[in-house]
């Protein structure tokens, strides 16, 4: 409305709180992509386990035949190098094979239960030489104890691998830390999948204080051979072999990233109660 000489005298409008709406579309969008992502995973998984096995099939055709020859070929260095330089790539490429197998089809006997405080100080033993004295290593314990029934030596190869990816997101040195908490997962936890069960859940968080990750380079670092490290130093097999043991001992690993302050890696694991560990 207003005055004769036209300035207004007042107005009507109305306002409406989108903020449940657009909190929901968000959390419609993280579940999608959750979603994306284990079914992508789930796919590559079958092809790689299948391509692998055969791949495997080869490699052993190749170094039997490398090991024959070997035996047969006369005294004659230069040869024998040259055989010896064939064998070393193949048995390289039997390695990548046996971690592509670990991620497509992940065999993890999960008859041992274990105390996480222990997996995590023997996994930070391993590490330490990797990782100090170029970054600094602190590990807080959790209350009370914390059992979970798997394979260590698989948690420890998932927790060394995070330990060293941190390290490598911090090339001007700074703090990795690991501590532990139990939470009860629930369908608001942003960093579990929907198809991960509700129910009571251990987590490893490795935070590091690094360069962090951009989204478009967050949402990739699940996928086999997707890497940012140089030629030669990664395979981008490391984090999809860690996220298939954690989904084998029927948990999940998540990651959470802020480009300039760095990243934090949660690794999920069901709680063993007392009663279930004896």
């Amino acid at each position: 409305e207003r005055a004769p000489n036209g300035r207004p005298l007042r107005a009507v409008g109305s306002f409406l709180n989108i903020t449940r709406r657009k909190e929901a579309e968000l959390e419609r969008e993280r579940l999608e992509l959750l979603i994306r992502q284990a079914q992508k995973l789930e796919s590559l998984g079958v092809l790689a386990g299948g391509v692998a096995h055969d791949f495997n099939n080869l490699l052993t055709a190749v170094l039997g035949n490398l090991y024959l020859l070997r035996q047969a070929v006369p005294e004659d260095p230069a040869l024998r190098e040259l055989i010896d330089d064939a064998a070393h790539a193949a048995e390289r490429g039997a390695a990548l094979v046996r971690r592509l197998l670990t991620f497509g089809r992940p065999d993890i006997a999960q008859d041992e239960v274990l105390d996480l405080d222990t997996l995590v100080a023997e996994s930070a033993a391993l590490a330490r030489p990797m990782v100090e004295p170029q970054v600094k290593l602190v590990i807080q314990g959790g209350p009370g104890r914390a059992l979970v029934k798997g394979s260590s030596s698989a948690l420890e190869q998932v927790l060394v691998n995070l330990f060293v990816n941190a390290r490598d997101a911090m090339p001007d040195g700074g703090t990795i830390t690991v501590s532990r908490s139990t939470v009860m997962l629930t369908s608001k936890r942003r960093w579990a999948p929907p198809e991960l069960p509700r129910g009571r859940y251990h987590v490893i968080a490795v935070r590091d204080t690094g360069t962090g990750m951009p989204p478009d380079v967050l949402e990739k670092i699940f996928d086999p051979f997707f890497t940012t490290k140089p030629v030669g130093r990664g395979s981008g097999l490391g984090l999809p072999t860690a996220l298939a043991i954690a989904r084998a001992h029927g948990g999940w690993l998540s990651a959470e990233s802020t480009p300039g302050r760095g990243s934090i890696f949660r690794l999920l694991l069901p709680v063993l109660d007392d009663g279930e560990a004896r």
